[in-house]
């Protein structure tokens, strides 16, 4: 779906350990040739490249960010027997999940079975809400808006997800 869209590979610069930016030449480099920048896959981006292009960075967050942020994506969902996953589509700010939300969508997952099947349900929702969202921030009557709220972070450190993943194990061997 977006194999002729331009690609800028860089490497990022590690801000914090969980905070990336990119470089001065590289941010004045899409700046030039873009009017928005899709995020994917880098981490948590921040500093200038996040106000650079006329319509910012967009990126997609698997999660409602109204009820599950952190990951890893889909375990929690899937884990709590949610029948729905959220996919958030937003543009970037230095708040984290703090910005402007293009979409939420619902995936259903109540068949997946699985957290492999939840992830690969989420993959392949993600691309078509994209583009959704792409046309809607160009749309000059929508006006985009921060979340009403956050939920809570997930991690797997912090809310036992070994003990969790045993006691999933576990159940399955009886």
């Amino acid at each position: 779906m977006f194999h002729d869209v331009p690609r800028v590979e860089t490497e990022h610069i590690a801000e914090t350990a969980y905070r990336m930016s990119l470089a001065d030449t590289v941010i004045n480099k899409i700046t030039q040739e873009s009017d928005v920048v899709v995020q994917c896959g880098m981490g948590i981006l921040t500093g200038d490249i996040l106000k650079a292009p006329t319509y910012g960075v967009v990126s997609y967050h698997h999660g409602d960010i109204r009820e599950y942020r952190g990951g890893p994506p889909g375990f929690w969902e899937f884990l709590h027997g949610e029948d729905q996953f959220g996919i958030t589509v937003q543009r970037l700010t230095e708040e984290l999940d703090g910005g402007d939300v293009l979409l939420i969508e619902q995936v259903d997952i109540e068949q997946a079975g699985s957290w492999p099947a939840v992830r690969q349900r989420l993959v392949d929702a993600s691309p078509p809400l994209l583009v959704r969202a792409l046309q809607r921030l160009a749309d000059d009557e929508f006006s985009p808006k921060p979340p009403d709220k956050l939920g809570p972070i997930y991690r797997a450190q912090e809310r036992g997800l070994k003990e969790y993943c045993m006691v999933i194990y576990l159940t399955l061997v009886k």
